[in-house]
């Protein structure tokens, strides 16, 4: 059976027809044999009773989904429950509760190419059996141009954000014990209150190159560190639509040039998927890259060396 599918939404439907519209237009998917969810946060906060919705648009978002994958799965939060632990609801049910040995997540702004899923596909198998990598994605360089994506259209990078990913379950269940810490600090609260300087201060006391308290880049650190890469690939599947949302605002999304992302329009015919050798310089460049950067507001960090278990 192909590896399940989540669709995490909010209150943007908008944004997440086109990418409903992109999911259902996948080439070679057969969507009788592979199961689609719909994780959809609510309106009213669980813990701080703020609204941070209107309900027609939660209602509009079920239903658009309905509407592209009327079999589909719906899971809809009566509360709101904020991005950590509706994502956090999601891996559990594919991991604990289906035990699927991956899973795609995929949120509402990220309109895909034709072929994404088939390159996840293959990413997916190769990671499972590769064991050193967590996350993978297949939305590539978005700043790059179509030329140099031409010149490197096998070439695989480091993941930046987990946007339109794959998540290995063997990773997943080491991870979650490793985000412990983490969840104890933020779970059960208004996710936008998460006590950042607490969480940064948990972390870079214990040689952790965290960079901000986001329970994205809290997951990426703790792959690292626990010997594993997120990958991601040069060329461009992948067209970053969120203008506006939890961390992006339409001046910010200009200034980081998201609206100039050129897809890439050729078949990914070679995937060059790490060897244990170039994953353990990506390994060593991500956390080299993030020491530099709390450095320059503390000189004095150092951080712990990761896992090399895996890529030995």
């Amino acid at each position: 059976m192909p590896w399940p599918i989540g669709v995490m939404s909010f209150a943007r439907p908008d944004f997440l027809e086109p990418v409903l519209a992109s999911l259902r237009a996948q080439l070679g998917v057969d969507w009788s044999q592979r199961e689609i969810f719909l994780f959809q946060d609510g309106a009213v906060n669980a813990y701080s009773q703020v609204r941070k919705a209107e309900d027609h648009l939660i209602d509009q978002s079920v239903e658009l989904f309905k509407k592209y994958f009327p079999n589909g799965h719906v899971f809809r939060s009566e509360a709101n429950i904020g991005v950590c632990e509706n994502f956090l609801r999601a891996e559990t049910h594919f991991f604990e509760v289906l035990k699927a040995d991956c899973a795609y997540f995929f949120e509402d702004d990220m309109v895909l190419a034709p072929q994404y899923l088939q390159v996840m596909d293959r990413l997916a198998a190769a990671s499972i059996e590769s064991r050193f990598v967590g996350y993978f994605a297949a939305y590539g360089h978005l700043r790059a141009s179509l030329q140099t994506q031409h010149q490197n259209a096998a070439r695989i990078e480091r993941i930046d954000h987990h946007w339109g990913f794959g998540l290995v379950r063997s990773h997943w269940l080491e991870l979650h014990q490793w985000l412990k810490p983490y969840y104890d600090l933020v779970v059960g609260k208004e996710y936008r209150r998460r006590p950042t300087p607490e969480i940064l201060a948990y972390f870079r006391s214990r040689g952790i190159p965290l960079g901000v308290s986001s329970q994205d880049d809290v997951k990426k650190i703790g792959t690292y560190m626990l010997g594993r890469i997120g990958i991601n690939t040069f060329p461009v599947l992948g067209k970053y639509i969120g203008n506006r949302g939890e961390h992006m605002n339409e001046v910010l999304f200009e200034k980081l040039g998201f609206q100039n992302s050129v897809m890439y329009d050729r078949p990914v015919e070679t995937i060059d998927f790490p060897s244990p050798e170039r994953a353990a310089q990506l390994l060593e460049a991500e956390i080299n890259q993030r020491t530099s950067n709390i450095r320059q507001s503390d000189p004095t960090f150092t951080a712990t060396a990761p896992s090399l278990r895996l890529l030995g």
